[in-house]
């Protein structure tokens, strides 16, 4: 009996899934005429988020919303990450993390994450990766963690190329962008292009400033933001053998903004008014981002655990900002003013990074890890009052053992880094300084897997946070007539712990993801914020105690085929003290989403953000709230064409911000208001085909067995 290709197709199908099903393959006995079956349709459906006990990963890919989102809008939904109304971007509650795209560090996604992200979309990234252990070979800085964006590619096994261009328009944003990739061979390119321009949300403040000696400020403002931006990355692999693979990337990125702020003050002493004015401040910057590099990996005896990877990396950060303020009187007043002041700068960042690391296996349960980093840093800064110089050098080494055992998986490994700084003013009142230090960085990570999809792992690890040049610099900035600021050459880097407890499980249709964690930081840098005389005075010192527990738990409810439920919830505690000066109190992070497939083939989803006030030293708040909603619909062959309309608060538009910050002798409350209500259209549309060469092959397999009986079976294509 002649083997039917319909047969021959189903079987293939289940194992392109990767169900591990033990299938029988026998031949149909049956003498039902193969003409009439019905189509059989697998599906198999893949979670958004999976989590170890290093690292929560979220698959971009997986979330039908993310054809509309920009990656910092996206963000909002990874568990462990949160993006406030301002577009500010924190991990674990730091906003002090490190950024790695491809596994690579990029220093100025860490800088100005929020303004990069928002030039991403969404569409071309593939996957989220929140590690909040990291281990050893990962670089100690960064108190959140890292956020490593893995872009999409088109894969070593695929043959062909895709193209999809992409345009949105909205009442903030416009924007375009085109993402193409392309398998040939060996050779595999992706290249990404975008751009756009738009205006953040308004913002409206008032400020009320209260000292214990009857002196008072009152202080009201309006502020209005607009941006434009572009980027172009391009990454390039060859597998040059079986054994050696070369990776070559690059990208840019710059973006054009301004700001401009209108706002009165008015002081007063024992109710009695003292000074009244206005101010009118544009601020403008122009930001590059310039990063290229290469990745060689070779792998011996075709064990890929048994590898070399050697890489090198430059970066640079050329920056141009501008800053104007002129002060005027109201009406009758006769008040002495503050002088007008204008200020422009050029900064830059240039970074060289070289890494090796090797990989050794032990039979099938044991791996060790070594590598060695070197890190050079060169910042400066030239303006018409200063000019400085601030060298940093980074020597780094690592070692980790992996063991798997049945059930049991554990990791051990230990970092070293050496830092070496050294300031020079050129021009200015800036005092030229040097710091050495060293760092000892463990990490610890053990896990019990209970089932094939149920199971429980802890980890510690330990994070620095390296204080900037800002922090470092003795030099007073007094330009604001209202703040004065201070460094302080002395500081030391912060060291916080961390203790962490995972579960992972799935039953049935439900997942869930939960994990207790516990930091502490006994020598943590913190702001110190005295007043004198109407005008607040910062410095700061390695002298915050903080300790901090928190349980984020995710869930995601599948109810039928056609229905997706998720939730995030994540309660802290947080305690922190300086000093005379203290605080503690409860915080509470939330997302909940809703996923509905609908008649027509739209896709609604349904998502709400909430926070409350923040924990710190000095100060609270503010609390968050946020909705958005989107519809989307797919069209064509092979869904090529998709319309997503998404609006961010359609149903309350304005979001009140609320804030207290204590001091010694000082009480000051700021409220607020944001306008963050926008309504976008996005369009894209997917060219061309990636073919897996599997599929290829058994193209040409059937059209040789059934070309004697005069026909063939079409081989579908793969899109991505």
């Amino acid at each position: 009996m002649k083997s039917n290709p319909c047969y021959r197709k189903y079987l293939s199908a289940l194992f392109f899934v990767g169900l591990a099903l033990p299938l029988m393959a026998q031949e149909p006995t049956d003498t039902t005429s193969y003409d009439e079956l019905d189509e059989i349709v697998v599906t198999a459906t893949r979670p958004v988020i999976t989590a170890t006990a290093e690292k929560t990963t979220y698959d971009v890919a997986a979330d039908p919303e993310a054809r509309a989102l920009t990656l910092l809008d996206l963000l909002r939904k990874v568990p462990g990450v949160t993006v406030d109304a301002q577009d500010n971007v924190t991990v674990n509650g730091s906003g002090n993390f490190n950024v790695e795209i491809d596994g690579r560090t990029n220093p100025a996604f860490a800088q100005d994450s929020g303004k990069i992200f928002k030039s991403i979309p969404a569409s071309v990234v593939q996957r989220v990766e929140v590690v909040s252990s990291p281990g050893a070979r990962y670089d100690a800085e960064g108190v959140g963690g890292v956020l490593n964006i893995v872009m999409k590619g088109a894969g070593e096994n695929m043959d062909g190329y895709s193209l999809t261009i992409s345009a949105d328009a909205g009442n903030r944003n416009q924007g375009g962008s085109i993402f193409g990739m392309m398998q040939k061979g060996r050779l595999g390119m992706t290249l990404s292009l975008s751009g756009g321009r738009g205006a953040m949300a308004d913002f409206d403040i008032d400020m009320l400033r209260e000292q214990a000696d009857g002196f008072g400020l009152l202080y009201s403002g309006f502020m209005k933001n607009k941006f434009a931006y572009g980027r172009a990355q391009l990454d390039a692999s060859v597998k040059i053998s079986e054994a050696d693979r070369l990776v070559l990337s690059g990208s840019w990125n710059i973006y054009d903004w301004s700001n401009r702020f209108l706002a009165s003050s008015t002081t007063f002493l024992s109710g009695q008014e003292m000074s009244a004015y206005q101010m009118n401040s544009l601020n403008k910057g122009l930001n590059h981002a310039i990063s290229a590099g290469a990745d060689y990996t070779h792998i011996f005896r075709g064990d890929s655990r048994n590898k070399l990877r050697l890489s090198y990396q430059f970066d640079s950060q050329p920056n141009h900002g501008t800053s104007e303020t002129v002060y005027s009187l109201s009406e009758m007043a006769q008040y002495p003013l503050p002088e007008d002041y204008t200020s422009e700068n050029d900064n830059n960042m240039p970074q060289h990074i070289a890494l090796a690391e090797y990989s050794l296996p032990f039979g099938d349960k044991h791996l060790l890890e070594v590598g060695g980093k070197m890190t050079w840093r060169n910042s400066t800064s030239t303006a018409e009052a200063l000019d400085y110089r601030h060298r940093t050098t980074i020597a780094a080494g690592f070692a980790s053992y992996s063991l798997t055992a049945g059930n049991f998986s554990g990791k051990a490994g230990l970092r070293y880094e050496h830092t070496a700084q050294q300031a020079r003013f050129l021009r200015g009142a800036g005092e030229d300084f040097r710091a050495n230090y060293s760092n000892f960085v463990p990490s610890l990570t053990a896990g019990w897997n209970f089932s094939p999809v149920s199971a429980l792992s802890a980890a510690y690890s330990m994070r620095i946070s390296r204080p900037g040049i800002n922090y470092l610099n003795p030099y007073v900035d007094d330009l604001n007539p209202l703040e004065v600021r201070r460094g302080n050459p002395y500081l030391h880097p912060e060291r916080y712990n961390s203790v962490a407890l995972s579960y992972n499980g799935m039953h049935g249709a439900f997942m869930i993801n939960s994990r207790l964690d516990y930091t502490f930081c006994n020598d943590g840098l913190t702001e110190l914020t005295t007043m004198r005389d109407g005008v607040q005075y910062v410095t700061y010192a390695n002298t915050l105690h903080q300790k901090q527990i928190s349980l984020q738990t995710y869930a995601n409810w599948r109810i039928g085929t056609k229905t997706t439920v998720m939730a995030t919830i994540t309660p802290t505690y947080v305690n922190v003290h300086s000093g005379n000066l203290t605080n503690h109190g409860w915080k509470l992070n939330i997302f909940g989403g809703v996923q509905q497939k609908l008649p027509w083939n739209l896709n609604l989803g349904a998502n709400i953000f909430a926070s409350t006030p923040d924990v710190k030293l000095q100060s609270r708040g503010p609390s968050q709230f946020v909705h958005m909603l989107s519809l989307s619909r797919a069209f064509l062959k092979e869904d090529r064409l998709n319309v997503t309309v998404m609006a961010l608060n359609p149903f309350y538009g304005k979001m009140n911000v609320n804030m207290l910050q204590t001091g010694p002798g000082f009480t000051s409350r700021t409220t607020g208001s944001i306008n963050l209500r926008m309504v976008q259209v996005s369009v894209s549309i997917r060219l061309g085909s990636l073919k897996s060469r599997v599929e290829q092959r058994e193209a040409l397999d059937t059209d040789a067995v059934d070309s004697s009986a005069g026909g063939a079976v079409p081989t579908p294509s793969v899109g991505m």
